[in-house]
């Protein structure tokens, strides 16, 4: 069962995608003909049930009918006491071992376009708003389903999914990097992209930037003593995939956030995980007299100082990025994070 704006390509994806599928469309009776065009035009018909409905109003549905029912872009659409109904009524129709798939846009995910659709539904409805994934899941636990944390898709908008079995979960197939991104955004980062460690850009020339024309370069773990060129690219041949982060000052809240980071990875599995950040380490006020470090434990290598040229790889993964000209401009910082 599908429901929602843009409903008929949602269940037209997935009927193609599924030959065995059959599916019931739930929309607003004056848009029904829309989504029956589409699905004439993809050859689909026979597939689908159309039935018109509002909502809103109680589901003229059979109780734990369905395998899988798809709420498309239903979140952001109404208030708070709107969604909890939905969702209470998507629980009532879904099978016990079945999936409920929230599809829609989150704060968190996409920060930007989340305040414009804000802006966006106020001015149109007076009512919807963008949500942050944790409230949707814990609107779906008063339902009794557990569910899957945000899983960030390649476009603006994520998904949760839900189900009242967590063995249904457990048989789910996803792509573990995308489960991690979700927790990773949810520590504060303006951006999360993942990167094949391969395209992270190395160059000899990078460490003379820190060692003509920085104030810090000698201190502990900047160069000569943080990995040269070569040592990068040794300890990247080791690793597949790493996630791009992107911050902002101050340095020692940003290289904080990035050790959280790196927590996070390797408490969802990746043991490898390792961080290299933005800037000389800026964990404790000042380093010690002897030039010593105090804090080996949490100190990490800044990209810059070992090596990989950070203009280049972020403008490769996606990010906007260009000199400062200006001192007051907007700063923004890199991490790399990388996961094997």
């Amino acid at each position: 069962m599908i429901v929602g704006a843009g409903s008929g390509a949602v269940a037209a994806g997935f009927l193609e995608h599924f030959p065995g599928m059959k599916g019931t469309l739930v929309d607003l009776q004056q848009v029904i003909p829309v989504s029956e065009e589409m699905i004439k035009e993809r050859g689909l018909t026979g597939r689908v049930q159309f039935q018109g409905a509002n909502i809103l109003e109680a589901w003229n549905l059979p109780e734990k009918h369905f395998d899988l029912v798809i709420l498309s872009n239903i979140v952001h659409a109404y208030s708070e006491t709107e969604i909890s109904g939905i969702l209470s009524q998507a629980a009532r129709v879904l099978k016990p071992g079945g999936y409920l798939l929230v599809h829609d846009f989150f704060l968190e995910h996409s920060p930007d376009k989340a305040a414009l659709f804000d802006l966006n539904m106020f001015i149109n409805t007076y009512n919807g708003r963008t949500f942050p994934s944790g409230w949707v899941v814990e609107r779906l636990q008063e339902n009794g389903l557990q569910s899957t944390d945000l899983i960030p898709l390649q476009s603006d908008t994520g998904v949760i999914i839900a189900s009242r079995e967590s063995s249904a979960l457990d048989r789910l197939a996803l792509d573990p990097v995308d489960r991690l991104l979700h927790k990773i955004r949810s520590l504060g980062f303006r951006g999360a992209v993942p990167i094949a460690a391969r395209d992270v850009q190395i160059a000899d020339w990078v460490p003379l930037r820190c060692r003509f024309g920085c104030e810090f370069y000698g201190t502990p773990h900047c160069p000569p003593h943080s990995p040269s060129p070569d040592e990068t690219r040794r300890v990247l041949a080791g690793f597949s995939k790493a996630l791009l982060l992107e911050g902002e000052p101050p340095t020692r809240d940003f290289q904080k956030l990035a050790l959280k980071a790196e927590r996070a990875a390797f408490q969802t599995g990746y043991y490898k995980a390792f961080i290299y950040w933005a800037g000389p380490c800026s964990l404790c006020h000042e380093c010690s007299p002897d030039g010593e470090c105090r804090n080996t434990r949490d100190a990490r290598p800044s990209m810059e100082g070992s090596g990989i040229d950070v203009f280049a790889t972020a403008r490769q993964a996606g990010f906007s990025l260009r000199p400062l000209s200006k001192t007051d401009d907007y700063v923004k910082y890199f991490a790399l994070l990388l996961l094997e």
